[in-house]
């Protein structure tokens, strides 16, 4: 059994990287296929018994150009037809695109849609080829993957073919004890439609009225340079760059909070699933969201953190001086997270998706 992977990057994204290691306990045969600039390095993100496949973006053209997806997708093929695989999991619709309007009956074809195309876009041409990308993926794939229900449901058309994997860590993967700083935990996308200037203007609130000064410990990707000078203008602001995942947990479970907003700009936003989330479920720590998220009706109901409007800094200021006075403290909804939301759970539906009768020869060769 060969079983393909396909996201255009080095294969660093959390989600793919969980994916790989949950294929390669059920498949003989995995591969990996994305996409990286010529300065990008892979080693420190190979996984062992995992096969690597780069398209290298040294000619100029990026994946957002106008040959960009199409060079990827003749890419993405070439290595199709010299490995034949029996299943191809593609992240996002429209890396599926070609392959799904091509398609041949003896591969498996799945989405496993991380955010969806059509929820994505901003300007009007866009928008109006994304939905259309969607619905002739959606309608070709044999099965697709959903990152919550909330998504799901919103095609309900292809419930009889599509199944939720969680944006949430393995329950096994942390065994630390909850620690508490002095710090708020702000991790993932730093930019502008993730609350970033929200959150300085709550920063400054609290320092100038209640003269309470809260240091952000932050990390991960920032690709605006008016904000990276932001940052380094601000002392309680510090920056680690790119960390691992365990560093990430380890991080949250001695924070204050974990901060995490999205500007409800585009559907995809509105609709988040965040894996910081989880992990702060998991760890027993609370989450700042925003309330035009449809997951903020969760944290509510489950107390799990607190929310305000995405642009109200004053009620955000408010919020995270709750937190620093030790004034809320979330539900533990631990057992929860292990039955529902656990990553481990993604492997029965990688197992209906391949087979039981193939994941049963995969599991007495393993235990040979």
């Amino acid at each position: 059994m060969k079983i393909v992977y396909v996201h255009p990057s080095n294969g660093k994204d959390v989600r793919v990287q969980k994916s790989l290691e949950t294929l390669k306990e059920l498949c003989e045969e995995v591969h990996f296929i994305g996409w990286v600039r010529s300065s990008q390095l892979q080693e420190d993100n190979i996984i062992s018994d995992v096969i690597y496949h780069f398209h290298h973006s040294n000619n100029g053209f990026g994946l957002k150009s106008a040959v960009g997806l199409p060079l990827f997708w003749l890419f993405i093929n070439k290595i199709i037809k010299k490995i034949k695989p029996n299943i191809i999991v593609f992240a996002n619709e429209e890396n599926a695109f070609f392959n799904a309007i091509m398609k041949k009956k003896d591969i498996i074809l799945v989405c496993d849609i991380h955010d969806s195309v059509a929820d994505r876009v901003k300007n009007k041409w866009a928008c109006l080829v994304a939905p259309k990308i969607r619905d002739i993926v959606n309608y070709k794939m044999d099965y697709l993957i959903f990152t919550d229900e909330m998504r799901l449901q919103r095609l309900p058309e292809h419930n009889n073919k599509s199944f939720v994997i969680y944006n949430a860590p393995k329950f096994n993967e942390v065994n630390f004890i909850p620690k508490y700083s002095d710090y708020l935990y702000y991790s993932g996308s730093i930019s502008c439609n993730r609350g970033f200037y929200v959150l300085m203007k709550a920063l400054s609130y609290l320092k100038d009225k209640y003269n309470l000064i809260v240091p952000i410990i932050a990390a991960g990707v920032v690709n605006d340079e008016e904000i990276m000078k932001v940052i380094e203008k601000q002392k309680e602001f510090h920056y680690l760059g790119h960390i691992s995942f365990k560093e990430s947990l380890e991080i949250t479970n001695s924070a204050l909070g974990v901060f995490s907003y999205y500007d409800p700009i585009v559907i995809n936003n509105i609709y988040a699933s965040p894996n910081k989330l989880y992990e702060c479920m998991m760890m027993q720590k609370p989450i700042l969201i925003n309330n035009e998220t449809l997951v903020s009706n969760y944290v509510l109901e489950k107390n799990l953190g607190l929310c305000g409007t995405y642009d109200d800094y004053v009620m955000l200021a408010e919020n995270i001086k709750t937190l620093v006075l030790k004034q809320f403290i979330p539900e533990n909804n631990v057992e929860e997270f292990r039955k529902k939301f656990s990553w481990d759970n993604a492997q029965n539906v990688y197992t209906s998706i391949i087979g039981p009768k193939n994941y049963i020869i995969k599991k007495k060769e393993n235990d040979l």
